[in-house]
């Protein structure tokens, strides 16, 4: 079975020791998704294109198949941020998005350049689900265009469900956010 590029049937007999007949069975699907990450994103992957249903029985359903993903882009508009003040921006995905990446950029409200240091990202939500391992602000520094390490594995996004990027103005005057994240968008 494959899934887009990845082989999963290939990862789960060579990396992790069993056939996908067995990709069943709870506890080894456990133990091959904290064994491999490669694993543990084509689960998500698929668990999200076929409506959680197993590979099995996804075979026998070919619309709810997933025969291809692309990467795309989610844009957050732009959004004043008053000083000290802290909002919510909120994204309604139309379509199966995973986020790998976010990038942001700030202006100052009055115009001329803003200080992406003196936004903090409070918290990145998918659905219920914070993407941050522990509360605590990050610099909106770790989200600017040329960051080398700035790709992240996100949690993949159901339609319906809400990306809400927290961010807070720390400047001495407003400021206009804007940006987007860039991800993949899954197509049947």
């Amino acid at each position: 079975m494959s899934f887009g590029d990845l082989d999963l049937a290939g990862i789960l007999d060579d990396e992790v020791g069993f056939t996908v007949e067995e990709f069943n069975t709870p506890m080894k699907l456990l133990k091959a998704v904290k064994q491999n990450p490669e694993v543990m994103e084509a689960v998500a992957m698929m668990s999200a294109t076929q409506g959680g249903r197993s590979p099995r029985m996804a075979n026998s359903m070919p619309d709810m198949q997933m025969h291809g993903n692309r990467k795309d882009m989610l844009g957050l508009g732009q959004t004043t941020i008053g000083i000290g003040a802290t909002v919510n921006i909120n994204l309604t995905p139309q379509s199966i998005f995973r986020p790998d990446k976010l990038v942001l950029s700030a202006a100052l409200a009055a115009g001329g350049a803003g200080v992406l240091a003196d936004i903090l990202v409070n918290d990145i939500r998918i659905g219920q689900q914070s993407q941050f391992v522990a509360a605590g602000a990050v610099s909106g520094i770790m989200y600017q265009n040329d960051t080398t390490d700035g790709s992240f594995r996100f949690d993949t996004c159901q339609v319906g469900q809400l990306i809400v990027v927290q961010v807070t103005n720390v400047n001495a005057a407003a400021q206009i956010v804007s940006g987007g994240f860039i991800g993949k968008t899954l197509t049947k």
